[in-house]
């Protein structure tokens, strides 16, 4: 379920480019290819986690997510405080989520890899 809940948050980024949204010309496109570096590394990891499971792994690809999730939120919230027009604003706010629920899902389906599934009570915590 988080595997499919990723694919569907990366589906929603490459529609924002189908909308036309770039992010090649942005004067801060450095820290946009930053995240892409970062975000992907924790692909791999989580790969390597469900390959070979190891809970040190796990634990410090889980403290380099939520750093990331930390990031994403303050740019959000920075953003719903700027002036800056909707079109500047809403793409960044939009894609900054999107990799933020990417980071939350892929650090539950390592997480899952190394340490089992609690299956006592099934509770959605997905936002």
């Amino acid at each position: 379920k988080k595997l499919e809940r990723v694919g569907d948050q990366a589906k929603n980024i490459f529609d924002l480019a189908a909308e036309g949204v770039r992010f090649s010309e942005a004067d801060d496109y450095e820290r946009f290819l930053d995240f892409r570096s970062q975000v992907s590394q924790l692909y791999a990891d989580t790969a390597d986690a469900l390959a070979e499971p190891d809970t040190a792994d796990v634990d410090g690809l889980g403290e380099r997510a939520e750093a990331l999730m930390t990031t994403f939120d303050g740019l959000v919230n920075a953003l719903i405080h700027a002036d800056a027009p909707a079109r500047y604003a809403v793409p960044r706010a939009m894609l900054f989520r999107y990799l933020k629920r990417i980071c939350a899902n892929l650090t539950s389906v390592a997480t899952t890899a190394a340490t089992g599934i609690d299956r006592t009570g099934d509770v959605d915590l997905d936002e």
